[in-house]
């Protein structure tokens, strides 16, 4: 699919503060050789590499081709959702990240004590260092292979650029709450009214609906805490709470994301509809749990495994 993505060399505002025009979006939109980063705010002719020389992250790369003509729109944080597009971009997809320029990405603001030296892309790193807007190789390796937009969506005209982007996307991706979505207009239902054929997903801490639906949550309460892993790997019932790897129950998730998405994919390939894709840590987490579940539905005391010893089999 290609689109008009021209290259402008003077300055311009953020998208969303003034002209909410399709071509003010691609003004920021800019693909930076095999990693993701947003522009200097001021002067987009300072292009971190041209655009006709940067080269797809997907080459070289098993199945890399897989999803190419696919475009995302990735209106998501953090490491969950985010990896899940890397994943996607990966194997070929166009992943388009939208930020806001009043609240980023908060990885950004990670890494920055790396020694470039020892990261993949020391020159990368260096850039978003001093005059990128921030972050270090864990923000490069999260946002991979993408390209970046700032957009205030929470303006009605950055909402109208979100939704110009959707007009040529097949999956729009956000990490937002419920809650924050139907505040500005781009929850599912109203999302789907107009794009009936766009895969929209939504990730989220405990899901779209419960008593926990607009709480906020990270892997180490919802996957860890909450689905019972965190206590199931402690040695004994008088052990301390373990040591909780950064973002271990994020990069499950994602992968699980990533796969409802192309199942998703699928079904509208064979019906020609879009759908709703609705994935969380904790449930990512419960799957994770399935085997201890259901020996404990089988009669068995809950956490026998505790200690050195390998989970068998009961039945």
């Amino acid at each position: 699919r290609q689109t008009d993505r021209q290259t402008y060399t003077h300055k311009h505002t953020h998208c969303g503060a003034n002209t909410p025009t399709m071509s003010t979006a691609y003004r920021r939109v800019q693909r930076l050789s095999n990693h993701f980063l947003v522009g200097d705010s001021q002067n987009s002719s300072e292009d971190f590499c041209g655009q006709s020389s940067c080269s797809s992250t997907s080459a070289g790369i098993p199945n890399g081709e897989m999803l190419k003509g696919i475009r995302i729109i990735e209106l998501c944080t953090v490491i969950a959702a985010p990896t899940a597009c890397a994943q996607l971009a990966d194997l070929g997809a166009d992943v388009i990240k939208v930020e806001s320029p009043k609240a980023p990405d908060m990885s950004r603001a990670w890494g920055h004590n790396d020694d470039p030296k020892r990261t993949a892309d020391p020159e990368m790193q260096r850039a978003l260092k001093e005059r990128r807007g921030g972050g270090g190789s864990s923000y490069i390796q999260i946002n991979r292979g993408k390209r970046s937009v700032l957009v205030d969506f929470q303006k009605p005209e950055g909402v109208a650029i979100v939704k110009q982007l959707m007009e040529t996307a097949d999956v729009f991706v956000t990490n937002i709450r419920l809650q924050g979505l139907k505040k500005v207009g781009l929850d599912f239902e109203t999302v789907h009214k107009e794009f009936p054929r766009l895969i929209y997903a939504h990730f989220t801490a405990f899901g779209r609906d419960g008593p926990k639906v607009n709480d906020p949550g990270y892997d180490y309460g919802a996957f860890w805490a909450n689905t019972g892993i965190g206590d199931i790997v402690r040695t004994s019932d008088e052990s301390s709470t373990v040591r909780v790897p950064a973002g271990f129950g994020d990069n499950a998730s994602a992968t699980q994301l990533a796969g409802w998405i192309g199942m998703a994919l699928y079904h509208r390939e064979v019906t020609g509809e879009g759908q709703l894709v609705d994935a969380t840590l904790f449930r990512a987490g419960l799957n994770s749990m399935t085997q201890l579940i259901m020996q404990y539905l089988g009669g068995n005391p809950f956490g026998n495994s505790k200690g050195a010893r390998h989970v068998r089999s009961t039945s």
